[in-house]
């Protein structure tokens, strides 16, 4: 299958990146790690069998990208300006920016394995066995990493409101 680069990137940037934003917490690494995802699929070589083959190949690699990046030194050993600033602009409604963030937080709070399998699942809206296809792993194994997630967030999430 030839593809059109220019309307491949058009077509999958949102997606690429919100799994590069979700699994990064910020918009300067998430931008990174699309540049890098488009760099790789404008020198990649090899043809694609389908458009769904070409959708799960940039998935795949979003999701290898975010794991390199989170492993990189200066990653694990800096904090985020985001994390001060908590500014977020997705809606104008003071309490559901309030909702957003500690959603966005307590996301961000899982650990990678969970992390990435409720973004792909709640954000890209991708299936179980579209997720275990792309990340390489059983699809009992996603329903139970989304199950654990989900525990994890009520838990969380039950303690920010508690907290207010």
């Amino acid at each position: 299958m030839e593809f059109d680069f220019k309307e491949t990137v058009f077509q999958y940037k949102d997606m690429i990146y919100r799994i590069a934003y979700t699994g990064c917490g910020n918009t300067y690494d998430a931008d990174d790690v699309v540049q890098d995802v488009f760099m790789s699929l404008y020198l990649e070589k090899s043809n694609f069998e389908s458009e769904e083959h070409l959708k799960a190949w940039l998935i795949r690699v979003t999701v290898n990208r975010v794991k390199s990046h989170l492993r990189s030194f200066h990653i694990r050993k800096r904090a985020s300006i985001e994390d001060y600033i908590g500014y977020d602009n997705t809606c104008d409604n003071v309490d559901e920016k309030l909702m957003f963030r500690q959603i966005r937080e307590a996301v961000t709070a899982l650990p990678y394995n969970y992390r990435i399998v409720v973004i792909l699942y709640y954000y890209c809206g991708y299936s179980c066995s579209e997720i275990a296809g792309f990340l390489k792993i059983n699809e009992p194994t996603v329903r139970t990493r989304l199950k654990r997630a989900r525990e994890r967030l009520k838990k969380q999430l039950k303690e920010d409101i508690f907290d207010e």
